[in-house]
């Protein structure tokens, strides 16, 4: 049996197996054998995604509340060890509402990100229209997330809205992948994470917010976003990013040691 061979491996080894697992699935483990009826109650990661939803039909609130039920459920088990890592992806290849509508389900993540102390947080929107363009869907705001605990945090599919006064103390790795965000925003989230060691951009698209003035942000003598990093910067990738006035974006990082 599959069960059987797996379970001869060690605890650690099948921790790192469930991390992967999301919350759909993750209890049915516990039919494998008597040693997996609590061992995904001692994996520090929860996963939610609507994938594992389908047989709810395309009603974006019926899998959100599934969705958002078992995530709960999984927070709350007893003998649950602290949960320090959050996945979510939300898809969708023909309903920008089906992920609205899923995403809007209370309880929903509100109460997901105000359970436990993350200190990695991976969020995925993904809409695949039939020309397989992947488009920024909802709006994250970075003040709604547990900003004091975070070390990594991961966005896709997003359009990144203000942190406000949020302080990402902690922060070392920030990756965007397909977000959509005006300059001053981009800028505001570097500015909060003083800490940050790592930073990704990979097909970000950048615009002005029309209602600030033209000293919002900064910008060298030909016209180029510029971009300032904190100075615990070291590793920098940035790729296929641009801004609506058709010029690149620059970064300022003085003690990057890796540039991709």
């Amino acid at each position: 049996m599959a069960g059987d061979r797996l379970s001869t491996l060690p605890d650690r080894a099948l921790h790192r197996v469930l991390s992967f697992v999301d919350v759909h699935d993750i209890p049915r483990t516990s039919v494998l054998s008597r040693r997996w009826r609590t061992l995904w109650r001692e994996v520090d990661a929860v996963n939610l995604d609507t994938r594992s939803y389908w047989h709810h039909g395309y009603e974006g609130g019926s899998v959100g509340r599934a969705l958002f039920r078992d995530a709960l459920a999984a927070l709350g088990a007893d003998g649950r060890c602290p949960v320090r890592k959050l996945g979510v992806h939300v898809e969708s290849y023909y309903q920008i509402d089906y992920i609205e509508d899923a995403m809007r389900t209370s309880p929903g993540m509100d109460a997901v990100l105000a359970a436990p102390r993350y200190e990695a947080w991976r969020s995925s929107e993904c809409f695949c229209a039939p020309s397989s363009a992947i488009r920024a869907v909802s709006t994250c705001y970075p003040q709604a997330v547990p900003c004091q605990s975070l070390r990594v945090l991961e966005l896709a599919g997003h359009t990144l809205g203000t942190p406000g006064a949020a302080v990402f103390g902690r922060l070392e790795t920030l990756k965007m992948v397909f977000i959509h965000s005006s300059v001053e925003n981009l800028q505001a989230m570097l500015d909060a994470a003083p800490n940050l060691a790592r930073f990704w951009l990979e097909y970000v698209s950048s615009f002005k917010s029309e209602e600030l003035g033209d000293d919002s942000y900064n910008a060298t003598p030909q016209g180029r976003v510029l971009l300032r990093c904190p100075n615990a910067t070291v590793a920098v990738t940035l790729m296929h990013c641009h801004h609506t006035d058709g010029h690149g974006l620059n970064l300022d990082a003085p003690s990057v040691r890796s540039l991709r």
